[in-house]
């Protein structure tokens, strides 16, 4: 075990992962913080567009355009 503790917060109406925290080190404060916003249907999915990976040197934002999952698989694949 090497002591690193996460903690996922969900919203209560939709049910969506809102945000994670990611506890590397209790005694020396080191963390890690991403929020996750801006939820789009892809398909039959339902995924965030944006992260911001928090920090205190400034935040950092990641956003998805468009999301392919499990393009060209078929029933075949899993035989």
């Amino acid at each position: 075990m090497n002591g690193k503790v996460t903690y996922l917060y969900y919203d209560k109406a939709s049910g969506f992962l809102v945000k994670s925290e990611v506890v590397k080190d209790p005694e020396k404060n080191s963390d890690s913080t991403v929020l996750y916003d801006d939820f789009k249907k892809f398909g039959d999915l339902i995924y965030e567009t944006k992260q911001t990976f928090v920090s205190e040197d400034g935040n950092q934002e990641s956003k998805i355009i468009d999301l392919y999952y499990n393009k060209k698989i078929s029933e075949k694949d899993f035989k």
